[in-house]
């Protein structure tokens, strides 16, 4: 296995080498000055020798860390998976979510990432990133959950949004099932809830299912899933994950699958 952290030590131990000669190098550089401006001529060859070593050795270290770097392959090492593997390594490291979805993106709930083989960088949600180390882009992703889960969020507004689209919904439904004398359900898929809220794809690149997904999470643990006119949201649930289930994690990182909704009077 190709592994970052093995560069990474390679690399880290080099230059620390080279910092340590630049620092010499600045040093000699203010030597060189102080030198010039009191005509201390010996002490100006003395510096001016001490600078020509502390130079010769930060270009000897800077070859060996271009070295290091041109050995790393790195279209083998996102190629072949291993960029990857420790990805979810890092993952359980770090206790953070994750589950492959095919091919080059792993879901990290609620952020998606995704491989970019041809670019050699990753992706988050829709930002690009140029980091190819396994640790920090688990940090980087650890660190905007953080974020989301502090920002702020309209509940109520929320609810509101997927009762619009909740007798959207049944409205559709209705008018199918009069005509062929059906019983209507009062429950509506998530997804259909989901295709109601985002309809175009312009819509969905802007809200994609996993950012629904996520509201979703956020008021599945809430008490208070009432509508403005005093209509409980009602959220079913499966033990196993389907097309039609959308998944989440609750506030403690349990793991649910969400199938349907309904909103339902209870004081009836």
């Amino acid at each position: 296995m190709i592994s970052y952290e093995a560069l990474y030590a390679e690399l880290n131990e080099t230059e620390k080498k080279m910092n340590s000669a630049v620092a010499e190098a600045k040093k000699q550089a203010a030597a060189i000055l102080k030198a010039t401006e009191g005509g201390d001529l010996k002490g100006l060859e003395k510096s001016l020798g001490d600078m020509a070593a502390a130079l010769s050795a930060q270009s000897e270290k800077l070859e060996e860390i271009k070295a290091s770097l041109s050995s790393f392959d790195k279209t083998a090492y996102i190629s072949q998976g291993d960029f990857k593997q420790q990805i979810l390594d890092e993952c359980e490291k770090q206790n953070v979510d994750v589950k492959e979805t095919g091919g080059n993106v792993l879901e990290m709930f609620p952020n998606k990432v995704t491989i970019n083989p041809e670019s050699q960088d990753v992706s988050v949600d829709k930002k690009k990133l140029s980091c190819l180390r396994p640790s920090a882009l688990v940090s980087y992703v650890k660190k905007e959950q953080e974020k989301m889960g502090k920002a702020s969020f309209n509940e109520q507004r929320f609810i509101e949004d997927v009762y619009s689209a909740y007798e959207a919904c049944i409205a559709l439904e209705t008018v199918k099932n009069t005509k062929k004398n059906k019983v209507i359900s009062a429950s509506v898929k998530l997804t259909e809830i989901y295709k109601k809220l985002a309809p175009t794809s312009r819509a969905k690149k802007d809200y994609d299912q996993l950012n629904f997904a996520y509201d979703i999470s956020r008021v599945y643990s809430s008490e208070g899933r009432y509508t403005k006119n005093g209509l409980l949201m009602e959220i079913d649930t499966s033990r196993t994950a389907d097309k039609n289930a959308i998944r989440i994690l609750d506030a403690f990182g349990n793991e649910y699958f969400l199938t349907t909704v309904k909103f339902i009077d209870v004081d009836r």
